[in-house]
């Protein structure tokens, strides 16, 4: 025989330990041979022991999770996310779980979660619980993910440290969208929309007009009304935003753009021109179209690009100058309310008293043409606004 095994038998344990070791030595030889026998250079050999099945780790037991959206205001529903620990479980592990936003808001689509999981001697297996809100809001699925820092002990090996929860929407959005961008161009040139040069800029004085690629105006509808009609896309359906920033400074700074959020006296900002609102030369506008179906089914919103108001044509070029607006206004006999400008520019009214023939005295308001709110505390054909010259 040229060779033996030598059988070593290990005890497993549960014990996560460092890699240990321990030697095998060639000693004593004894033989019948007249020669005797004698152990060769060779006569040690190291063993290492390394116990990766014991090495504690603590981790999610998925990478992604999905949950239902409640269906109703009030309501709320718990998506569980487990952590677990694996291997050695006989020392104490500390770990810091907390939520971070994807598309999903804390406070408005789940309340966020930030806290210390305990695991003490024996300790395998914990569960987060975090609260799906119920938002009201028709969209797509959103998502919000779950994060696990390192032992504090420095005991355990955290891994899978990062679970994403998605929020299924019970009544989802509707997967339709416009073929193309929205362009914003003036109500001017809404019959010739291909007018390149002139949508770039439009002149300063008129309405501004959001069309989106469903609209027959629009200067490449012969290639997007196709897929409108197949996406069953209904135009005149279509919710409108609208964004505007004050001109560029000296130095080319543009402001950030931010949404028109007041109803003026005279119409809407959520509708498809932009009417009441009239800009100085510079301004930058956009608007932001959501597409609904024919089933009323609302889709994703598109953003149009920034157009800047004309610096060279448009009505009242001189729009820094303050101009003098006159308003005469017809009422019973009864006490009623007067106009007045306010300081921030915004149209208010405050009560006067009737001269007895119904009709006031010619009032005059100077006015900075820059875009004012008007509201009144009056029904609107409670009282009959007047513009003249005199």
């Amino acid at each position: 025989e040229m060779e033996k095994l030598c059988i070593l038998l290990l005890v497993d344990d549960t014990v996560y330990e460092a890699v240990e070791e321990l030697r095998l030595v060639l000693a004593t030889p004894k033989s019948s041979s007249q020669f005797g026998a004698s152990v060769g250079s060779q006569n040690e050999a190291l063993l290492k022991i390394k116990d990766t099945a014991d090495k504690p780790i603590i981790r999610f037991t998925e990478a992604k999770f999905s949950i239902s959206e409640p269906k109703e205001a009030g309501a709320v529903v718990t998506v569980r996310i487990p952590v677990v620990r694996v291997g050695d479980t006989s020392k104490v592990s500390v770990v810091r779980v907390h939520t971070k936003d994807g598309s999903a808001v804390s406070g408005v689509d789940y309340y966020p979660v930030s806290k210390d999981i305990e695991f003490k001697q024996g300790e395998k297996r914990h569960v987060l619980e975090v609260e799906v809100l119920f938002d009201g809001i028709r969209e797509m699925r959103e998502a919000f993910t779950v994060h696990l820092k390192p032992d504090e002990n420095m005991v355990a090996e955290t891994q899978v440290m990062k679970a994403i929860v998605y929020i299924e929407e019970s009544n989802s959005m509707a997967d339709v969208t416009f073929p193309s961008l929205p362009n914003v161009m003036s109500l001017l040139h809404y019959d010739d929309v291909a007018r390149k040069a002139d949508n770039l800029y439009p002149p300063a004085g008129y309405p501004v007009i959001c069309v989106t690629a469903c609209d027959p105006k629009y200067p490449d509808y012969d290639k997007t009304g196709s897929i409108c009609v197949s996406e069953r896309i209904n135009n005149t359906l279509t919710h409108y935003r609208w964004l505007i920033s004050a001109p560029a400074g000296p130095n080319g700074v543009t402001s950030p753009m931010k949404e028109v959020d007041f109803e003026t006296f005279f119409t809407s900002a959520k509708m498809i021109t932009l009417d009441s609102v009239y800009f100085q030369a510079g301004s930058r506008v956009r608007c932001a179209a959501r597409a609904v179906n024919s089933n009323g089914e609302e889709g994703l919103e598109l953003s149009s690009p920034i157009v800047t108001i004309s610096q060279e044509e448009g009505e009242s070029q001189t729009m820094n100058e303050l101009h003098s607006v006159h308003f005469q206004f017809s009422r019973g006999k009864s006490n009623g309310f007067a106009p007045l400008l306010h300081r921030e520019r915004a149209l208010y009214f405050r009560p006067y008293e009737s001269s007895g023939n119904g009709l006031l005295n010619k009032d005059t308001i100077k006015h900075n043409t820059e875009p004012c709110k008007t509201f009144s505390s009056l029904r609107s054909q409670a009282f009959g606004p007047i513009f003249s010259p005199f």
